[in-house]
């Protein structure tokens, strides 16, 4: 899902491990996901047929999206298709990540879900038009990415004592199972 992972050689878990260059084999969902042009995408946003779903990061939506488009991460899937939806279209940058959004939107009741073939840079490359929504979605709801100290990068060292109170915090956030997952050892 677009996650570089390293390990430190000789680290805690590290034996056995195998390194590979291989691309992933795509999961069951995703390589099952029909795909829609773009001209199709318009046709059914003109005709008010399909929900067209935009699963991108919220950063990315804001800064520009399908006009039309709601913006929707699995977590607000159920409440964003509450409305009912027969067909619901995907545009997507990962897709994994449309796999497994078109398993959940199934289950919320999508009569089908497609992918929008090429995702945003196909829409953009066609000439089409941009909507541009810097307040949507609302900081609130931008769980997807840290925005409240993303001053951090520029030196903003208030926005760094926040961050690293925010992720030391996070050990706090494990129930006692989760914990014991983790084995800490002393050099």
């Amino acid at each position: 899902m677009g996650w570089d992972v390293h390990v430190l050689k000789g680290g805690i878990g590290s034996d056995g491990l195998v390194r590979s260059d291989a691309e992933p084999a795509p999961t069951p969902a995703a390589a099952a996901l029909p795909e829609v042009s773009v001209a199709e995408v318009r046709a059914e946003l003109a005709g008010g047929d399909a929900a067209v779903l935009d699963i991108r990061s919220s950063t990315a939506y804001r800064d520009g999206h399908v006009p039309g488009a709601r913006w929707a991460i699995r977590p607000f899937l159920a409440r964003v298709l509450a409305e009912g939806a027969g067909r619901v279209i995907l545009v997507a940058e990962d897709l994994e990540a449309a796999g497994l959004v078109a398993e959940d939107a199934r289950a919320a009741g999508a009569a089908s879900v497609a992918v929008m073939a090429g995702g945003f840079d196909a829409w953009t490359a066609g000439d089409n038009p941009v909507e541009r929504s810097p307040d949507v979605p609302s900081e609130p709801n931008c769980i997807d990415v840290e925005t409240f100290t993303s001053g951090r990068h520029l030196g903003n060292k208030d926005h760094m004592r926040q961050y690293l109170t925010w992720e030391t915090g996070l050990v706090d956030q494990l129930d006692d199972q989760e914990r014991s997952a983790f084995s800490i050892q002393a050099p």
